[in-house]
């Protein structure tokens, strides 16, 4: 055995001849060191790997008797048993039901929900969408991705109650343009850049259903988004496995509020605000 996990237990034997009386085993990397001394012994590395990090350790087996001493070493990679990696978005927008031409791919804060209204009256009928998506290659090629969570962080001001909400993750199933539209996170601008709009998935071509074409079943959750603060949604890492593996196409997620009624609106920061938007993945890489 050249590798394994570090949860891993490794059974080591002696295949040394002659008259031997004394065995001594070295494994933690630390010269003089002596963890066994039986001929056959068992060891776990989780103890001594105490970081996401794989590796190499050089085992010892020293064997002494009447006619002297001896020695031998073997490499051994411990690989973590899971590993976690944080990735921020490769692009996020907003797009709007009421201004069916404006985008925000270029804004620090995107909306989900229906606004209540009060500054703009009228608009409380209309919904706000997100869009969210994560290139996922960094992961290490050939790992089994465990689980997956994302992470958006609100500046809801205080003054601005839009109750406590269920916001939602769905997979959305046409590829879409961020752009460089910039404006106000309620209302965006004229989009540009190709950037996906209610209607518009990518510049002229039209999303198959307006508003976004995505799985009608949620991959994940957000349970109760108030005002300002961080959220962690369930787990999504049936959708990130997927585009990992390439049996789904990475389109990213779009992301709905409450869309029931007026004054459910909520806002997080996108990409290019203060507190970007995290995909927190958990996999297992493969034994080298």
């Amino acid at each position: 055995i050249t590798s394994a996990y570090s949860t891993t237990s490794i059974t080591f034997t002696s295949t040394s001849t002659g008259s031997i009386s004394n065995f001594a085993w070295d494994f933690d990397n630390v010269p003089g060191t002596t963890e066994s001394t039986l001929s056959t012994t068992s060891r776990t590395f989780s103890s001594v790997t105490t970081s996401e990090t794989t590796t190499v350790f050089t085992v010892r087996l020293t064997v002494s008797g009447p006619g002297g001493s001896s020695f031998t070493t073997r490499t051994l990679t411990i690989v973590p048993i899971e590993e976690g990696l944080n990735l921020t978005p490769s692009a996020d927008s907003t797009i709007y039901q009421d201004v069916v031409t404006n985008s925000n791919g270029n804004g620090t804060r995107m909306v989900v929900g229906r606004p209540a209204g009060t500054a703009s009256p009228g608009v409380e009928a209309f919904t706000r969408r997100a869009l969210l998506r994560f290139n996922v290659t960094t992961i290490p090629a050939g790992s089994t991705v465990s689980s997956a969570t994302v992470t958006l962080v609100s500046d809801m001001p205080g003054t601005v109650d839009t109750g406590t909400r269920t916001v939602s993750l769905f997979r959305a199933t046409q590829s879409w343009t961020e752009g460089d539209a910039l404006g106000t996170a309620g209302a965006g601008a004229p989009t540009s850049g190709n950037g996906a709009t209610w209607n518009n998935r990518s510049g002229a071509t039209a999303w198959t259903n307006a508003g976004g074409t995505f799985n009608p079943t949620a991959s994940g959750t957000f349970a109760n988004v108030a005002g300002a603060g961080s959220y962690t949604s369930s787990n999504v890492g049936s959708d990130v496995a997927g585009w990992f593996d390439g049996s789904l196409t990475n389109n990213g997620w779009v992301i709905r509020g409450v869309e029931t009624g007026p004054g459910t609106a909520k806002r997080f920061w996108t990409r290019e605000g203060s507190v970007p938007p995290v995909l927190t993945v958990r996999f297992r890489r493969p034994l080298p």
